[in-house]
């Protein structure tokens, strides 16, 4: 398959990401909405056109490795038991291990049940890693919780490292997969040719 050229790349994106705003309820006022042009579409993040499903797994990563400093202090084996099932095993681990160094440089409601807490920190990552106003208000609207308001530089630190973790481990699960699966055709591959052999040979 041909690869695209960064141009189309970029009308494909701009595309998307005006269908995904029409498509949006809120509560920005018309002369805001004015205000989104061509360049500005630029700024709508891809996690916006994913499934949901890929966009949760970002949104819980984001919120560990932003309050991994947190995590990190916590003594109660039952809730890091939780909060790695609920981010899954391999991304928990490596957003701990990238994240546990920064300083928490924002108060956080630590008496939340886990599940809240980190999809309410990754839901302030993702929008606030949005650098446009009007489409970082656009997006706050879609989530459910309030989306506290935190650096924007800090965001869009977390978000990148997020996303390489996303990515990184997403990658090597496709790699073994697909090792798996040429073994798997190969060893099928080997019996055919023994029952072809065994055959004539009768």
């Amino acid at each position: 398959m041909e690869s695209l050229s960064p141009g189309r790349r970029k009308r494909l994106h701009r595309s998307s990401a005006a269908q995904f705003l029409a498509s949006l309820e809120s509560d920005c006022s018309a002369d805001d909405l004015k205000k989104i042009d061509w360049s500005i579409l630029d700024t709508v993040p891809h996690w916006c056109f994913s499934e949901n499903l890929a966009r949760d797994r970002l949104q819980l990563v984001c919120g560990t490795v932003f309050l991994a400093p947190l995590i990190a202090q916590w003594i109660d084996g039952g809730l890091l038991k939780q909060a790695r099932s609920l981010v899954g095993a391999p991304y928990f681990d490596a957003a701990m291990l990238v994240g546990s160094d920064r300083t928490l440089t924002k108060n956080v409601n630590a008496s939340e049940p886990v599940p809240e807490l980190l999809a309410s920190a990754g839901a302030s990552v993702l929008v606030y890693s949005v650098e446009h106003r009007v489409i970082r208000t656009l997006l706050a609207d879609q989530f459910p919780m309030n989306v506290e308001t935190i650096d924007t530089n800090i965001a869009s630190s977390v978000y990148q490292l997020a996303l390489d973790i996303v990515d990184r481990i997403q990658s090597q699960h496709a790699a073994a997969h697909n090792a798996q699966m040429n073994t798997e055709d190969s060893r099928a591959s080997t019996d055919a040719a023994a029952d072809v052999q065994e055959a004539s040979s009768i």
